[in-house]
């Protein structure tokens, strides 16, 4: 199997990080967006890979309306991951989208 190994109580691990550095980053950028509650959605511009495993996808804040994206009536945030970045690996992850906490939600 590539990009994962087995790790405790029968659970698979996946250094996603590391699978992402096989991807061209302008095909990273169109396959990772940000979402609102809305439906109004914005591809990653830029990215950067850390030095310690890490990577950092930037966003634009506005749209070609010059409407932002988060505002304050945001209920919910969404950080999408197309699958089909990781349709080669052994165990295929599926269509990633992670939700931001209450925390994160900007105040009145």
């Amino acid at each position: 199997m590539t990009g994962g190994y087995h790790g405790p109580a029968g659970t698979y691990v996946v250094d996603v990080v590391a699978l992402l550095k096989r991807v061209p980053d302008a095909e990273l950028q169109r396959r990772v967006s940000l979402s609102n509650d809305k439906g109004e959605r914005r591809t990653a511009v830029k990215l950067t890979f850390t030095k310690r495993n890490e990577v950092v996808f930037l966003f634009p804040r506005f749209d070609d309306q010059g409407k932002p994206l988060i505002t304050a009536s945001n209920m919910k945030f969404y950080f999408e991951v197309d699958e089909y970045l990781f349709r080669k690996e052994a165990r295929a992850l599926r269509n990633s989208r992670l939700r931001f906490p209450d925390s994160f939600r900007m105040a009145a």
